[in-house]
């Protein structure tokens, strides 16, 4: 039984108790610098985001960005460019004229901008081949043969797969189960805060997989469990409008810089000397974060040559979003994608029935042990 539970932190688990009898191995493991759109497929080939490609969710390519169709649009008025209905509109054409299918969502990306980005998940990820030419824990499965099934968002929801789980157990003659659960995330999104609730959504996940941990012992006698996490949950204390510092600058769009910002971190890419001058002067003087270093995003594994995630990367401060952004316009109560080492909150768990057979430190260690528990040496 895999089971990757989206935003459960090590911060959240530390004292409170969650299958704890099933699950002795405890392990705090460090995350990637971002979202789930990096972290899970770190978690599912074990490589860092500049390796098997997938960092942000928005990256610069207007040669393939699936919005090309859109550039006419930023001559509208924006009332009418940025209407709801319109943005509906412009999602479902593109999803469509692109043929992608995976996650896909023009979120609060003004239209304007839309025709030079891409997106990073153009297929469903949890399939073979999904994240060619890296390979994960399902070409992995399929190569050898291994019966499994997989289930996710795409098709459940959390509480469907819980409920189905049990009978798939009992009639399927697959060995092998990896459950992608999402709820979670949402739910820490706007209710971090609330200690109670907290302990109350953990206390129906166990039920949960109690329940799958009864059924599977019942019908082959033993399990192996592994569950792990992509990512914390930080409490948020202050939003900050970042968008409307940057605009008074009076810079141009797409002519002296192009910007795409996210709840946690903002990336420029700027086409003129005078304009990267304005930018760094400005985000260099704001106390609330500041530019990584092409050194640090080397480090942290998330530094592409081709500069398509952006040139400078500004990074906020734990605890703050950027709000309105590309992502939202709505604050919420907690967020992730701060820097995975000066962010207690950001640290991720693998908790197993096993000891690993490799030591787990990072996120890209948890595949090594996935791997290792289907095909042992």
């Amino acid at each position: 039984m895999y089971v990757l539970i989206d935003a459960l932190g090590w911060e959240i688990l530390r004292d409170r108790p969650f299958l704890d009898d099933l699950l002795p191995e405890r392990h705090r493991v460090e995350t990637v610098l971002g979202y789930s759109c990096g972290a899970i497929p770190t978690v599912l080939t074990g490589a860092l985001p500049s390796r098997h490609g997938f960092w942000n969710y928005y990256y610069r390519s207007p040669e393939t960005s699936p919005f090309w169709w859109t550039r006419p649009l930023r001559y509208l008025p924006k009332r009418f460019r940025e209407w709801r209905g319109t943005r509906r509109i412009i999602q479902m054409i593109s999803k469509v004229l692109a043929g992608y299918g995976g996650y896909f969502s023009v979120g609060n990306l003004p239209v304007d901008r839309m025709a030079y980005f891409d997106l990073s998940e153009k297929s469903q990820i949890y399939e073979p081949g999904a994240l060619a030419p890296t390979r994960s824990i399902f070409d992995e499965l399929e190569t050898n043969g291994t019966a499994y099934e997989c289930y996710n968002y795409h098709a459940h929801s959390d509480e469907e797969i819980l409920a189905l789980m049990p009978s798939r157990l009992r009639e399927s003659d697959a060995r092998v189960y990896f459950l992608y659960l999402s709820g979670l995330d949402a739910y820490f999104h706007y209710h971090i805060d609330d200690a109670d609730g907290v302990s109350e959504q953990l206390a129906f996940y166990e039920q949960g997989l109690r329940a799958i941990d009864d059924a599977a012992r019942e019908r082959w006698g033993k399990v192996r469990w592994s569950i792990f996490s992509d990512h914390g949950m930080t409490p948020i204390r202050q939003t900050v409008d970042l968008i409307g510092e940057v605009e008074r600058l009076g810079l141009r769009v797409p002519e002296d810089y192009l910007a795409t910002y996210d709840s946690t971190m903002a990336r420029f890419w700027t086409e003129n000397e005078d304009a990267t001058v304005d930018l760094r002067g400005l985000l260099d003087g704001l106390r609330y974060g500041r530019v990584l270093t092409r050194d640090e995003l080397a480090e942290l594994g998330v530094l592409f040559d081709d500069d398509r995630y952006g040139e400078l990367v500004f990074l906020v401060e734990p605890g703050t979003i950027i709000c309105p952004s590309d992502l939202g316009r709505v604050p919420t109560a907690g967020m992730h994608g701060f820097h995975p080492r000066e962010d207690p909150c950001s640290y991720a768990v693998y908790l197993s029935s096993h000891a690993p057979d490799t030591a787990m430190q990072h996120i890209t260690d948890i595949f090594p042990n996935l791997k290792a528990g289907l095909f042992p040496t």
